[in-house]
This record gives C-alpha cells, structure tokens and sequence, in this order.
C-alpha cells in the first residue's frame, strides 16, 4: 500500500478518470425454439490482403457448394475458406438445393509498418492518441489520466505495474494550441524563468509532501522534432528518491512534453531510452 502511495505521487496532477456503467437485469427471459433455418455465418466479411477466414453454412445437412465472384481478389476453398488476395470487394456464395447464400467480402491492404517501430531499441509497439502517432515499448500500457479542454496526459507504464518490477514511467502531455511554433530562444527564456527548483517543490508541496530538490539542470535537446528544452533533477521525500527528466516542445498546433521518472527500480527498457524515443517518434496527423 506505501509503493502505491508513492507512485501516486510520482503521478502529481494526474487525475484519475473512473466511469460507471448503469446494468439493467431484464426481469424475465422467454426461450422459444424454432427450426433451424439454413444461413451462412457471416453476410459482411472485411479481411486484410494475405488473411482467410472460414466460413460455414448450417441448417442444412447437405454439402454446400462455394464460389467467389472473383477470385483475383478473394478465393474460396470446397470447405469455404475465403482468402484474401489484393485489395477489393467479392461476393463468395454458398449453395445448396439450389438455393444461394452470400457473404460480401472487402479486401484492404495491410496498414504500412510504422519504421519508427521496427527500427526502435526495444521491441516495440504503436501508441495512437486521437491525432498523435508515438512509439512505446510492446509490453508497457498507454493510460490516459486526464483530460482537461485540449490538454491531455498520458502515463506510458510496464504492463505488470502492480509487481515489485517498478513503478517508473513516463507521462506525455499534450497540448493542442492551434498556434504556429514560436522560436526556441522564446521557449528558452520562458521556461528556464517557469521550470525552476522552487516550481518542483511547490508541486509536491501541494500534496503535502515536503521534497527536497538536487542536481537541477537543464540544456538544449535536438530531437526528430527539433530543439527540446530538457531539464534533469533529482528528487528525495519520504525516504525516496526519483531522478526526473522533463522534455519540453513546440511544434505548429501543439505543445508536448515528455516526463521521464525513474525510482530506480530497473525497469526494462531503461525508462529514460523509452521517454527519449517517444520524444523522437511523435507525430501528428492533419
């Protein structure tokens, strides 16, 4: 219960979001069987090209005879198992005793792979936040914690947070201000006069925790997005310590900023790479 505590204040301003589900119970069920009509399994089919899918006509005890419109598109086998060959749309259709049961099938191609994800330096996966594109480790978990107007933070943890592996992780905010990106030496003098020692401790100061602040510093950090305002410091209360990077951005229509905390429990990949290359594979969508 403590390391949740502390990991909870690790998340400073994160605001849990929690949604109730009205269930409503019906009050009696009426069972009526009827005979079993014959019908395929499914009328709409969307398959990605190199996939298959079986389908199957029941009702009948007879053996179904399988075609597909065009089979340079989607073939279909005497056991209808459709295929997906190239991009488009075919009608497979069941028949038997002279009667004809379709399926309309639309074949896709498969969604191009995100480079970012197959050259990262861990086994990674493709975070999509409802514009935004970024590259995550495979086995961490994108929560969003909140949403406030058009500010968002998304917390990146291990899957198995609740284990002794670690509870460092790596929050993105994002902001979408619709402003053209400013020249770094503005976001240089307003945030090196915002982001101080005295702003770090104020934040947990509000939580009622008294920290103290060490090794502080910042510099000059040249991402895929460009100049990034980084600044390092450690962190102790409570028998504690977190080492914090902050990574601050602008680019046109958005703000970002990447938090790295790192508790020093060994979390694997290093929790500073994943914060860095989340910096690095950021992308947003018109």
């Amino acid at each position: 219960m403590k390391k949740f505590k502390k990991w909870s204040i690790i998340c400073a301003a994160a605001l849990l979001l929690s949604l109730t589900v009205p269930t409503v119970l019906p009050v009696s069920t009426t069972v009526t069987v009827q005979a079993s009509a014959v019908k395929i399994s499914q009328k709409k089919l969307t398959l990605k090209v190199g996939a298959s899918k079986v389908l199957k006509l029941t009702g009948s005890k007879d053996k179904a005879t399988w075609n597909s419109s065009n089979e340079s598109v989607a073939a279909v086998s005497k056991n209808g198992k459709v295929t997906a060959k190239k991009a488009g749309t075919v009608t497979i259709t069941a028949t038997v005793s002279k009667r004809k049961y379709t399926c309309k099938v639309t074949v896709t191609e498969p969604a191009a792979v995100n480079p970012f994800v197959k050259n990262a330096p861990f086994e990674a996966k493709e975070g999509v936040y409802e514009k935004l594109t970024y590259v995550m480790p495979k086995d961490f978990t994108a929560t969003t914690i909140s949403e406030q107007g058009n500010t968002a933070m998304i917390m990146l943890s291990p899957s198995d947070v609740s284990t002794d592996k670690g509870y460092s992780s790596v929050v993105l905010t994002v902001q979408e201000n619709g402003s053209k990106k400013p020249d770094y030496s503005i976001t240089k003098e307003t945030l090196s006069a915002y982001v101080t020692e005295n702003l770090i401790k104020s934040q947990f100061a509000q939580q009622g925790v008294e920290a103290t602040v060490t090794d502080f510093k910042s510099s000059d950090y040249e991402s895929e997005l460009g100049t990034a305002y980084k600044t390092e410091y450690q962190v102790s209360y409570q028998g504690t310590t977190i080492k914090q990077t902050i990574y601050d951005i602008f680019i046109d229509n958005y703000f970002f900023e990447v938090t790295a905390s790192d508790v020093g429990d060994k979390v694997t990949p290093d929790i500073n790479i994943v914060a860095s290359y989340l910096l690095d594979t950021l992308k947003a969508s018109k």
